[in-house]
Formats: structure tokens, sequence, C-alpha cells
């Protein structure tokens, strides 16, 4: 029972996390926001309805972040890179590009796929590398990758700092941090990892 429980709040932290920008602030219209549940048979596929719903003309970016339970704060942490992007987020394994994902970058007409987690597999990169421009911004860890990620949101006056292991806490300030296109950093307790510590000050953060 507490393992079923387990699995549905992840999942339920992967709609929420799919849907963290209202999708009027991505362009969309006001009858797309009207109140239509957006689900999927599983996150992937989730993923993929949101995609759908909120960039029905297409999108020349995408974000690829890994829909693994271990690695789901990358996709997290990108919430404010796709608001700047007006890119949908999509999941994948991290061994192989799950097939709905690879299906909806080709139907969304994606030219540049950001991918933000060390967690998905050269083999993965070197797939999309094969149709489009992959930018990589996966790092050795989700300190290294939150970093990177914040290195590409441009004109930032701060930042958000979060719990690094606690999907909650960084769930619930992605939205505000997207629209007011603060990066989301993640922290240790007690102090911020040193591949942080170099971007923050450059942000004007305190």
């Amino acid at each position: 029972m507490r393992k079923t429980k387990k699995s549905l709040a992840i999942v339920a932290i992967v709609a929420m996390v799919l849907s963290l920008v209202p999708l009027y602030a991505f362009g969309a219209t006001a009858a797309t926001t009207s109140g239509t549940r957006l689900y999927g048979a599983d996150r992937y596929q989730t993923a993929v309805n949101v995609a759908e719903a909120g960039w029905s003309g297409g999108a020349s970016s995408a974000i690829l972040a890994p829909g693994m339970d271990a690695n789901l704060v990358d996709a997290l942490t990108a919430a404010p890179l796709a608001k700047q992007l007006n890119a949908p987020i999509l999941l994948t394994q991290g061994d192989q590009l799950t097939g709905v994902t690879k299906d909806e970058l080709t139907k969304l007409g994606v030219k540049t796929v950001y991918v933000v987690s060390g967690a998905i597999s050269q083999a993965v990169i070197s797939q999309l590398q094969q149709t489009m421009t992959v930018v990589n911004l996966g790092g050795a860890d989700r300190f290294a990758t939150a970093a990177n990620i914040a290195a590409k949101i441009t004109g930032a006056s701060g930042v958000v700092v979060t719990n690094y292991d606690a999907n909650a806490d960084a769930l619930s300030v992605a939205s505000i941090a997207a629209v007011k296109g603060m990066p989301i950093l993640l922290a240790l307790p007690g102090s911020i990892p040193a591949a942080e510590q170099a971007y923050v000050p450059a942000s004007g953060a305190n």
C-alpha cells in the first residue's frame, strides 16, 4: 500500500511539473486553459498531451527532461527556461528515447532540444542529434545541472533556492520562478554547492 501511494504521489508531481507555468504564459489560447483535464496513460504520454494542448501550432524548441523518479527535480529546475523559450517540457527514459516523446518532437517540428539532465544518456543525445540541434545542459549531478540551466536564463533579477531532495518544495516555487524568469538552484542543508555558488553572484542575488 505504501509503495502504491508513493507511486501515485510521483505521478501527481509529474503532472504538476508539466503544468507548472499556466499555458497562457506560453501563448496558448484561452480555450486551452478553460479547465480541460490533461493526462495520459503514463507520465510520458501526459507530457505529450500537455504539449499537444499548449503548442498546437508546433514549437521550434523543447525541453527534454528525465522521467525517472530519482531525477524529476531536473524537470522542475527547467521550468523557467521552458517559459523563456516558450517550449514544452517532454520526458524520456534515461537509456533510450521514449517512443511517444520521439514522435511528439517530430510532430511539433522541434529544431532545438535542451537536454536538462546528466541522467539522459549519450545514446539518447546521439539519436536526437540525427535530426535536430541538441543543447546539453546535463551536469555531473543535479546541482551542476541546475547551474547550467540557470546560466541560460537571461535578464534574471534574482534566483530561487530550494531543497535539493524535496520535489514538493521545488514544485511549490517553480511556477512563480518561471513567470518571473528566476532560475531555480538546489541547496544542500546549510550550504549551496560550489557549482551553483559560481552562478549566484552573477545573478545579483543575495
